[in-house]
C-alpha cells in the first residue's frame, strides 16, 4: 500500500476501503478447504499508507511493514510525537516487520 500524505476525508476513505475489504470478502469467502487471508503490505507512512493498514488490521487482516531505512531513521520523518507513537503502535501489530537497530 502506499498513497498520499494528505487524505482531506479521511473518513470517507475509510469507508471506501471498508467496502472494498468486503468486496474481496464477497468474490473470494473463505471455507474450511480454503482459508482465505487479508494481508497488506505498508511502510506506514503517514496518510493512507496508515489508514488503510488500520481498517485492514480492523477487519481481522494482517500488517507487513517492509522500511526503506532503520526504524530510528524512518521515525525522523514523521513530525509530531503521536505520529511516531502511532508508527510504533502499528509496527508493533505487523505480522513481519524490520529488525530492531
Amino acid at each position: 500500500m502506499t498513497g498520499h500524505r494528505d487524505v482531506p476525508d479521511e473518513e470517507a476513505v475509510a469507508v471506501r476501503v471498508r467496502e472494498a475489504l468486503a468486496r474481496i470478502r464477497e468474490l473470494r469467502p473463505a471455507s474450511d478447504a480454503t482459508p482465505v487471508a487479508l494481508t497488506v503490505v505498508s511502510s506506514l507512512a503517514e496518510g493512507a499508507d496508515r489508514l488503510v493498514a488500520r481498517e485492514v488490521l480492523a477487519a481481522g487482516g494482517e500488517l507487513e511493514v517492509p522500511l526503506p531505512l532503520a526504524v530510528d531513521d524512518y521515525e525522523l520523518d514523521f513530525e509530531t510525537e503521536t505520529s511516531r507513537a502511532e508508527f510504533r503502535q502499528l509496527l508493533e501489530r505487523a505480522r513481519s516487520a524490520p529488525l530492531a537497530d
